[in-house]
């Protein structure tokens, strides 16, 4: 068979797929052990392994390379031999397509090209390797197909509108006097309890309140391997701060403890009588497995004493 790239089979070249609406899964592995299984379960919603909710710009990003992937050349026949074997090697992702219920596309993504500007890539039964771009775009197109699920996921603490949600309860350990709870019922205006004088309560404040929680996330998640499990565990033996619950209409409760932060020695000098905690993040347990940063930029529009929604 001629091995220019002007001749080649079209079915070796093919990476793109254009009906990037009828792809119902995509999954990604590493030669780490790492694996994504993205899963399409609704307009615009995608999950990751089936255990979170998935980044949806990264999802959006995901489409659009897939759709727009092009062959700017087969790679040279010196440079072959090498480039099989990365591809073959560590660097190696592979990436499965389904759609209609099947798998339409495999295809192996691997190192940059030369100029950085293309990527390695391979199609399942060939033996042809190309270097693939999307035009426009200037870099590499390994980092759009993500292997590490905490990557994929979604970093949304509370994402509810307020007809989603039955309650939501405040309960402010180190000022108990500012915890409340407000209950929204399917017909009227939202009820608080809690606070000295809750029957005058504003309902336009009480409405400004719920929407906070239509998208409330955390900075990023602390893993076992950046962050001593001994550490974490003398944390969480502690009485949170704060802790938040959502009970939504379909039942489910979305939970939110926080825990104050010791100030990093390296971020800040200890002046006497300061505060020993950092101003900028605490720690946050979500759902009583995730162990979270979580920045008070975020975290303060939660944190309003009960006091506050009172005539």
């Amino acid at each position: 068979m001629t091995r220019s790239g002007s001749t080649l089979r079209g079915e070796l070249r093919d990476f793109a797929i254009e009906d990037t609406g009828a792809i119902e899964r995509i999954f990604i592995a590493d030669k780490l052990g790492h694996t994504s299984l993205l899963e399409r379960k609704g307009t615009g919603y995608w999950t990751v392994n089936d255990k979170y909710t998935a980044r949806q710009d990264a999802v959006k990003n995901l489409l659009i390379t897939l759709s727009k992937m092009k062959v700017k050349a087969p790679v040279a026949e010196s440079m072959e031999a090498n480039v099989l074997k990365d591809l073959s090697g560590p660097v190696q992702r592979k990436v499965e397509v389904y759609a209609g219920g099947r798998r339409i596309k495999t295809f192996y993504v691997g190192g940059e090209t030369i100029d950085k500007n293309g990527t390695f890539m391979l199609l399942e039964h060939s033996s042809k390797p190309f270097e693939v771009y999307v035009p426009g775009h200037k870099g590499f197109l390994q980092t759009r197909f993500i292997t590490d699920e905490r990557i994929w996921r979604d970093q949304s603490i509370f994402a509810l509108e307020k007809n989603a949600i039955r309650s939501i309860t405040v309960q402010n350990n180190e000022q108990p006097e500012n915890s409340f709870q407000i209950e929204i019922p399917d017909k009227g205006s939202p009820v608080l309890k809690g606070p000295k004088g809750a029957e005058r309560a504003d309902t336009l404040l009480l409405n400004q309140y719920i929407t906070q929680y239509r998208r409330m996330g955390f900075e990023y998640v602390i893993t076992d391997e950046t962050f001593p499990a001994s550490r974490k565990d003398s944390i969480l033996s502690a009485q949170p701060f704060v802790d938040i619950k959502v009970l939504t209409r379909k039942g489910e409760t979305k939970h939110l403890q926080a825990y104050r932060r010791i100030q990093p020695l390296n971020e800040a000098v200890q002046i006497e009588g300061d505060s020993p905690y950092d101003p900028e993040r605490a720690y946050a347990l979500i759902d009583g497995k995730d162990f979270v940063l979580v920045q008070y930029f975020q975290l303060d529009r939660l944190l309003v004493p009960g006091g506050y929604f009172v005539k």
